[in-house]
C-alpha cells in the first residue's frame, strides 16, 4: 500500500482487507498501525481509485466489532478524511465514504448522513439514499428511528434490489417488525445473498 503504481496499491489494499478480516481480527496491533497510516494516505491521495479503495478497506478493517469486543485503534484523522470524501463529486467515492463511516459507527456524521439521505430521496437517487441509510442503520442511533418508521409505508422499501434490502435491514434494526424474514429470504439470492448474510450477522441473527 506504499508508493507503488495505482493498480498495485489498490490490489494490495484489498488483499490486506481480506487477510485482516472485519475489525482486523487477524492482524497484530503493530501491523494494523502501519496499515492504518498507509490507508489514511490512500484516502487523501490525488487518484480517485486509490481514495475509494482506501476508504472501503479502512472502513472494513477498523469497523466497530459486532461481537462487542474492543474496537481496533484507528489512525488519527481517519474519520475526518472520510468526511472530506463526502464532498467529492463522484458517486462511487461518496458511497465508499458513507460505507466506511457507517462501519466505524461514527456518530458525529449523523446530521450529514441524514441530509444526504433526504436529498438523495428527493431526487430519486436510490444508490446514494441506500448508502446513507445503510450507514445510519449501522451507527444505530435512536434518532434515526423516525426516519426508518416513515419507510414502513413507503413503496421504495418494497423494491427487490439492494435498496430494498437496505430498507429491510433498517426496519429490522429499528422497528423489529418482521423485516428480518426478508433478509433471510435473500440469503440464497446470487446477487444479494452476501449482503443479506452480513446484515443478519450484524443484527445478531443466525446466518444460514
Amino acid at each position: 500500500m506504499g508508493p507503488v503504481g495505482t493498480t498495485a496499491r489498490v490490489r494490495a489494499a484489498y488483499a490486506f482487507g481480506v487477510l485482516a478480516g472485519r475489525s482486523a481480527r487477524q492482524v497484530s496491533p503493530s501491523a494494523l498501525q502501519g496499515a492504518g497510516i498507509a490507508l489514511l494516505q490512500m484516502i487523501v491521495d490525488d487518484n480517485r481509485r486509490t481514495r475509494i479503495a482506501g476508504s472501503r478497506v479502512a472502513g472494513y478493517v477498523f469497523a466497530a466489532p459486532i461481537d462487542g469486543g474492543p474496537a481496533p485503534v484507528r489512525p488519527n484523522g481517519l474519520a475526518g478524511a472520510l468526511v472530506q470524501q463526502l464532498n467529492q463529486p463522484n458517486d462511487d467515492e461518496q458511497e465508499a465514504a458513507m460505507e466506511a463511516l457507517g462501519l466505524l459507527r461514527e456518530i458525529a456524521v449523523l446530521p450529514t448522513l441524514t441530509d444526504v439521505y433526504q436529498r438523495a430521496r428527493s431526487r430519486n437517487d436510490g444508490d446514494a439514499a441506500a448508502a446513507a441509510l445503510e450507514a445510519l442503520t449501522r451507527i444505530g442511533d435512536p434518532s434515526t428511528r423516525p426516519l426508518v418508521a416513515a419507510l414502513a409505508g413507503d413503496s421504495w422499501g418494497s423494491r427487490r434490489d439492494e435498496a430494498g434490502l437496505v430498507v429491510a435491514y433498517a426496519r429490522a434494526r429499528f422497528l423489529q417488525d418482521g423485516s428480518v424474514d426478508r433478509l433471510r429470504d435473500a440469503t440464497d439470492d446470487r446477487r444479494l445473498g452476501a449482503r443479506a448474510r452480513a446484515y443478519l450477522a450484524e443484527l445478531g441473527q443466525p446466518v444460514p
